[in-house]
């Protein structure tokens, strides 16, 4: 599903399909830098409600705001990099600032897939990791080889209209192919499980810079991704040297948690990120 560019709220100008900046006006701004990667898929009415919330909370910084789609899920490494390429260029000239921070908040995999893209990204162009000073994972990761979990996710992602017998089935049949497809070549190619290949770049000092502070959030009732994923992540981040806190939010579904305790959600987020 594309996001239309009405979704994005007009203080966000277009580097890109999938790349979108907020500039703070001159007289408040500082050199820090806060990257915010979308959930695949995410509907355009919650694209804006957390772009809006975030150009709110952190209106000093300038804000990334990367989206993820189901075509930028199965598109070609050298295409999402080259999708990603304008939020690369902007991070690379924010690290050349001496008193300039970077930021970053993912949702579920599909953000945390971008995240991972742009910090591969920025290590070959500079050599270094992505110097993240703070960042907050929403819903992520699944644990290695969650097939139903990714079928979950993909199905969540799909318009409403696609969603309704007939058509529904030819949907179901069309996504269980495409990720039998994609999970088939990923392992037969050398590349891995997607998901545990997810797990490890996130934990790979080599991509982001370790005893910096993390903060996880997740529920037990998310259908999507469960729990143990995220928890075992966490565990095996603080062993690595990250500053890890886990938030566990009550009764909340998938990427929905600030609908929860909102307090809790946002004073962990500003906690976080400030």
């Amino acid at each position: 599903m594309c996001i239309g560019v009405q979704a994005i709220p007009p203080q966000y100008d277009r580097l890109s399909d999938r790349v979108y900046v907020y500039r703070p006006a001159s007289a408040e701004s500082s050199d820090d830098l806060l990257i915010l990667c979308m959930f695949m898929g995410a509907p355009p009415k919650v694209v804006a409600k957390y772009a809006s919330e975030y150009g709110k909370r952190f209106s000093n910084m300038t804000i990334l705001l990367v989206l993820s789609t189901i075509q930028s899920t199965f598109t070609p490494m050298v295409k999402a990099r080259r999708d990603i390429e304008p939020a690369v260029d902007l991070i690379v000239d924010r690290c050349k600032r001496a008193n300039g921070r970077i930021k970053g908040a993912v949702y579920s995999n599909g953000g945390l897939s971008s995240m991972i893209a742009i910090a591969k990204s920025v290590r070959a162009q500079t050599g270094s990791p992505l110097e993240i000073d703070g960042l907050i994972i929403d819903s992520a990761p699944s644990p290695p080889n969650d097939l139903t979990g990714a079928y979950k996710a993909f199905s969540a992602s799909v318009p409403t209209a696609f969603k309704s017998f007939p058509v529904g089935i030819v949907t179901s049949l069309l996504i269980c192919i495409s990720l039998l497809v994609w999970w088939v070549l990923a392992l037969v190619s050398g590349y891995g499980d997607p998901i545990d290949t997810l797990r490890l770049a996130l934990n790979d000092q080599s991509l982001f810079r370790s005893e910096t502070k993390r903060t996880y959030i997740y529920s037990k009732r998310d259908e999507i991704v469960h729990y143990s994923g995220v928890e075992s992540s966490a565990a095996d981040a603080e062993k690595q040297g990250w500053r890890v806190q886990k938030v566990q939010s009550t009764n909340t579904r998938h990427v929905a948690h600030s609908t929860g305790d909102r307090e809790m959600y946002w004073n962990a987020v500003e906690d976080t990120l400030k």
